[in-house]
């Protein structure tokens, strides 16, 4: 994945609400969120997405109206464009076994809806790590099915014994070792596909053997992936966890069913990697065939079609290519007019719906002040006409919303020029006077100079700045210099 691209997170949660604080947590660190209120609207969005459209990762609401968050689980496995991507899943607190059931399902990982913010990034940041590591490219004759192996590092031989008896019963292949301190290649000379790591809160060797195997991992063809058994699960022990280099973290006092059910989503994940490298090679190599059998045709075709040509005169062939450069002229010239039409429409939406919006919400807070103030004057028939008008302007209040959205996408800078400091900074306020005058607020201001900008860009920022200003002072007359 090109590590200069911003990474996009898509998220399908039906409640508004938890959509907001959802983004306003993640694009605070820096990522790009898309959302999407329903399983079925998202499958929507991913019918014909570009590739640099496809999220990074997908947060989805395990109880939703329609398609449930497990049932979007597995259809998002089931294709070859989306399998591969990190899935976190959001469960309600008291659900029974909602945890067994979304890992099953095809999660990568799960958290309870209101889990603190901070635990909420660091399990993110985790799974788009994983999203940003290469492909690996698979040898030839790589088996397409095999058993599990599982490396199991502990220094408790009787905890060994548990969790080799309860794996076995799986039918996968366990290797034990209680020597923490062995050296990471010696540990790894046999190929695995998970590596099970107990910490110990009193030693530190457990760490130290997890960060040498991530060192190792670039050299190897087919890494394993980490998972941690932490003896507390506290934010400090998971943060050390994912410093180290952990795919994933679980209590050691778990579950056997919940640390299964860890490993084999992420073993899960591996496989589906692995997976969706061979399909691409081979389509690859067929595309390739495809393509090498229509250039051997087309060849054949052009000596036949040359052959037929050899009485056609050279003024003939000079009058073809003649026509062929001037249509050629006019599809660039009407491509340079097409590309200047559609950035004049895009600067022009961008300008509309911004614009737009404060007098559009000074419309709707004069209504309301009018159904406020005049209450006992206006009768029930005229009640109703304002109630329409103010649903009617939150209605535009919506579409100006995403029109504005659509415009920032492609939306360009115009040409810099002298422009009055003063003038911009009267226009930002002119525009936000009703919600200076709704929310008292106390403006000063020190003479300003004039700039060389583009007037109607600074203008936007102004007021973007002193909207914010305004939107989150806790005063109830906000005092701005």
């Amino acid at each position: 994945m090109d590590e200069e691209r911003q990474l996009r997170i898509l998220i399908i949660e039906d409640s508004e609400t938890q959509r907001v604080i959802l983004r306003h947590i993640l694009e605070k660190e820096g990522w790009l969120v898309v959302s999407s209120s329903s399983a079925e609207e998202a499958l929507d969005m991913l019918m014909t997405p570009k590739e640099s459209d496809l999220p990074d990762l997908f947060i989805i609401d395990y109880n939703m109206p329609g398609i449930e968050g497990d049932e979007l689980c597995r259809r998002l496995k089931l294709n070859i464009y989306t399998r591969s991507i990190p899935i976190l899943v959001l469960i309600s607190e008291n659900g029974e076994d909602t945890e067994t059931y979304a890992l099953n399902s095809g999660a990568d990982d799960y958290l309870p809806k209101y889990t603190e913010d901070e635990i909420f990034v660091l399990h993110v940041r985790s799974l788009l790590r994983k999203a940003r590591k290469p492909k690996l490219l698979l040898g030839v004759g790589s088996p397409f099915f095999q058993r599990s192996r599982i490396l199991v590092v502990d220094k408790d031989p009787d905890y060994l014994d548990f969790l080799e008896n309860s794996f076995k019963e799986d039918g996968m292949q366990i290797t034990r070792s209680t020597e923490c301190t062995k050296n990471a290649e010696t540990l790894l000379a046999e190929k695995f596909d998970c590596i099970l790591i107990g910490m110990n809160e009193t030693s530190s060797d457990e760490y130290e053997l997890c960060k040498k195997i991530m060192d190792l991992r670039p050299s190897l063809d087919d890494p394993a992936v980490v998972l941690v058994l932490m003896s507390h699960e506290t934010r400090e022990d998971m943060t050390r966890a994912l410093e180290a280099g952990a795919d994933d973290f679980v209590a050691r006092t778990s579950d056997v069913s919940i640390i299964k059910a860890r490993m084999i989503a992420l073993l899960r994940r591996k496989f589906i990697q692995e997976d969706n490298q061979r399909i691409f090679e081979e389509l690859k190599r067929k595309e390739l065939e495809v393509e090498r059998s229509r250039i051997e045709k087309a060849a054949a075709e052009a000596k036949a079609v040359l052959a037929e040509k050899l009485l056609i005169t050279v003024e003939q062939l000079e009058d073809e290519i003649d026509e062929r450069k001037k249509m050629e002229r006019q599809i660039k010239k009407y491509s340079r007019e097409l590309e200047r039409s559609n950035k004049e429409l895009e600067a022009f939406a961008y300008v509309a719906s911004h614009d737009l919006q404060e007098p559009l919400r000074a419309i709707s807070s004069y209504l309301q002040l009018v159904e406020k103030r005049y209450k006992e004057k206006i009768d029930e028939k005229g009640k109703d006409f304002i109630n329409r008008a103010v649903n009617g302007a939150r209605r535009m209040q919506e579409m100006i919303n995403d029109l504005l959205i659509y415009s920032r996408i492609t939306t360009r800078a115009r040409s810099f020029e002298r422009c009055s400091f003063e003038a911009i900074i009267d226009r930002a306020l002119a525009n936000l006077s009703a919600a200076i005058e709704r929310n008292n607020v106390q403006i000063t201001r020190d003479p300003m100079p004039e700039l060389i900008c583009d007037e109607a860009q600074v203008i936007r920022l102004f007021q973007n700045l002193i909207s914010n200003a305004i939107k989150f002072c806790d005063k109830k007359s906000p005092e701005i210099q």
